[in-house]
């Protein structure tokens, strides 16, 4: 709506500049002559110039106000480049590529660890007073919306690990083994941009539905952010079209976004599921 009110206001703006050009140089040269054809009503009325004098006057004077509309042009046109340029200079923008991955080969009837791999540390904090910077963020796609946190729980982990082979063990020295469908999909989000992403913030939603952000951040060129995507719910809501967003400042306060969309595939005659992503994303001036 607004950039088809734009679009007019800029069509009439054309029309009116069309206008009183034509107005300007062929109009009032015509009335100049014709108003020296008729004779003055009063004697202080009476002009010692001729018509050709006063078309030179008015010549003169039309050439003059141009060549200032000209100059003024000119320095704004300067003044808009200069702005451009700085803004272009400190412009962040993100571009993002899958991360290859491998996973266990586990046989299904055999009985894979249930431990993460993740939790195999012999790094063990027991600090009460833990600080984290990661910058990862790990989205969950449900029937009942998008919920995001940095780590995947161990049964998600588990899952992905095993390429959806998992073994539970229900009852003592009766184990249950089984394949999970799901989706997972990991994006590496890289600043490419020239200038800092400031107040970054990374949403996934179902079209049309509110943002799952992710809490602040900044990255500056070439940092990255990895995003992690898991699905196992494959009901009709899940199935339908998300966007994976970034919302961010550069150091002048200017807020861009960018959105990528992601289908999630399940294809039932086949039994496989997948995904889709339309890696091309248009950054959008917020204040615009």
């Amino acid at each position: 709506m607004y950039d088809k009110a734009k679009r007019m206001v800029l069509k009439y703006k054309i029309a009116s500049i069309l206008i009183v050009a034509f107005i300007a140089i062929f109009v009032v040269p015509i009335l100049i002559n014709a108003a020296f054809r008729i004779p003055a009503p009063f004697a202080w009325m009476a002009l010692d110039w001729d018509v050709r004098v006063a078309l030179s006057f008015y010549g003169v004077l039309l050439g003059s106000v141009i060549g200032v509309v000209g100059v003024f042009l000119s320095i704004r046109y300067a003044q808009s480049n200069y702005r451009e340029d700085v803004r272009n200079r400190v412009l962040p923008f993100f571009a993002i590529e899958l991360i290859a991955y491998k996973t266990k080969k586990t046989n299904i009837f055999q009985s894979p660890d249930n431990t993460s791999s993740l939790e195999k540390s012999d790094d063990v904090n027991t600090s009460c007073y833990i600080e984290s910077n990661k910058r990862e963020f790990c989205f969950t796609i449900k029937e009942d919306g998008v919920s995001w946190r940095h780590e995947f729980t161990p049964d998600q982990w588990e899952i992905i690990e095993h390429r959806g082979r998992i073994s539970r063990e229900e009852t003592p020295g009766i184990t249950f083994n089984s394949i999970a469908k799901h989706v997972y999909i990991p994006i590496k989000c890289i600043n490419v941009g020239m200038g800092a992403a400031v107040n970054l913030r990374i949403g996934l939603n179902r079209v049309g539905e509110h943002d799952c952000i992710t809490k602040i951040i900044t990255l500056v060129p070439p940092q990255d952010v990895v995003v992690r995507i898991f699905c196992e719910d494959f009901s009709a809501s899940c199935l339908q079209g998300h966007e994976l967003t970034f919302m961010y400042n550069d150091i002048h306060g200017t807020t861009y976004k960018q959105t990528i969309p992601i289908q999630i595939l399940k294809d039932d005659t086949k039994d496989m599921t997948g995904y889709k992503i339309h890696f091309l994303s248009t950054q959008i001036n917020e204040m615009n």
